[in-house]
């Protein structure tokens, strides 16, 4: 006795999944997303430092600060360092 299969014409007709072109789809949306988040938040206004100082400051500028401070702690050491540390 032989037996047949039938397959329906839509599950013929279907196209083969594409992952790679999907998952660059996933994570360009997810990037998009966090890059919006991120501008959000660093134009808002950080109100620890505004508190703090009197003036309108935000997370950005406040980021660029500390980014500053430890550039200068930084070339201070190698200054150390490069002089010997016999100052």
């Amino acid at each position: 006795m032989q037996q047949t299969i039938h397959f329906e014409p839509s599950a013929q007709a279907r196209q083969p999944l594409d992952v790679l072109a999907t998952t660059r789809r996933a994570i360009r949306q997810r990037l998009s997303t966090v890059s919006r988040h991120l501008n959000h938040w660093l134009r808002a206004e950080s109100k620890t430092f505004t508190a703090l100082c009197g003036e309108r400051f935000t997370h950005g500028e406040v980021l660029l600060a500390h980014l500053f401070l430890i550039a200068m702690i930084a070339a201070c050491g190698l200054a150390e360092w490069l002089e010997g540390g016999a100052l």
